[in-house]
């Protein structure tokens, strides 16, 4: 598929696995179609802290009403003011999923160390993507608008929030949307990163910005490489996760067949040598699943390779 009127990538990404199975939280899957199951409790309405915060984080909910539609999202931090300003990091959950599920998932928390976590709430639990999905979609919903409202008030609310180190990531459905939210406010995020998803609308102009790009070999809902048939989803081919790394550098005019490391079953490769002075990273774990990667013994989990991603984006890259 060419890359013309598309973000192909782009022509159209944090904890242990000890700590994931310490949350006391069971998968029935995930992404399209899945249901995952409800977490024990949930942040009450307001700005009420829960009890399921460790010392020193609180967790509260804030609320805007965006498009004439009430919305939310939980916002975790520590407990007190830091002095120096601390990065800000926006997660889109996958669809049939909650602030709250995605951020006992991806256990970014115990790996970010100072930090200000945002899970926003999509539509019905979904995001308006572009050619998907689910009530968000077909709602029409403005989620681009939502999400810039959300980083907006985070960053006027939170009076040590660095403007200049807002990072995104999104997972599956979260990732369709962070691929869209990204092409339209290319100069918010200092980097972004995607778990299991690929662009499903148009990107005229691809950002150059840094960006990560992790994903299972043989997940059932994408395609790995450009010779094997591409998936649509409402009639939107999506790209191969190959098609859209090779997107991605070309949007940062990276050289070079990248520097390659395999760690367990995660291949990652980085593409230092570009241009724009703006890092690509492809991370393809083995596998025929479509879940958030958990790592194992010797295989780092999606959240490690994400933030270690993330740290190594300084000011001068942007």
């Amino acid at each position: 598929m060419g890359t013309k009127g598309q973000w192909i990538a782009a022509g159209g990404a944090v904890a242990t696995a000890v700590a994931l199975a310490l949350s006391g939280v069971r998968w029935r899957g995930s992404g399209q179609g899945a249901t995952p199951a409800r977490p024990v409790s949930a942040t009450a309405p307001g700005q009420t802290p829960t009890g399921q915060t460790p010392k020193g984080w609180i967790t509260t909910n804030g609320a805007l009403t965006v498009g004439g539609i009430a919305r939310r999202y939980l916002l975790v931090r520590p407990a007190a003011p830091s002095k120096t300003a601390l990065p800000v990091v926006m997660v889109l959950h996958g669809r049939n999923a909650t602030p709250e599920i995605e951020e006992q998932r991806t256990g970014l928390r115990a790996i970010a160390g100072p930090a200000i976590l945002v899970y926003p709430a999509g539509y019905q639990e979904s995001w308006n993507a572009g050619a998907c999905c689910a009530g968000a979609h077909a709602a029409g919903v403005d989620d681009v608008a939502f999400l810039d409202a959300v980083v907006h008030r985070v960053l006027t609310s939170q009076h040590d929030a660095a403007a200049g180190r807002v990072f995104l990531v999104g997972f599956s459905n979260g990732g369709k949307m962070a691929f869209r939210l990204a092409c339209a406010e290319p100069h918010v995020f200092h980097a972004v990163a995607i778990v299991g998803a690929v662009p499903v609308s148009a990107c005229e102009h691809p950002p150059a910005v840094p960006f990560a790009e992790l994903a299972f070999d043989d997940d059932p809902l994408l395609t790995l490489t450009p010779a094997q048939p591409h998936k649509a989803v409402n009639g939107f081919p999506q790209p191969s996760i190959e098609e859209e790394a090779a997107a991605l550098r070309a949007a940062n005019a990276c050289r070079g067949d990248g520097r390659q490391e395999v760690q367990g079953t995660l291949t990652v490769t980085r593409w230092t040598d570009c241009q724009t002075g703006k890092a690509v990273e492809l991370g393809v774990y083995h596998g025929d699943t479509h879940v958030w990667p958990a790592g194992d013994a010797v295989t780092p989990p999606a959240q490690q390779v994400i933030w270690t991603f993330f740290r190594s984006i300084t000011e001068d890259h942007r």
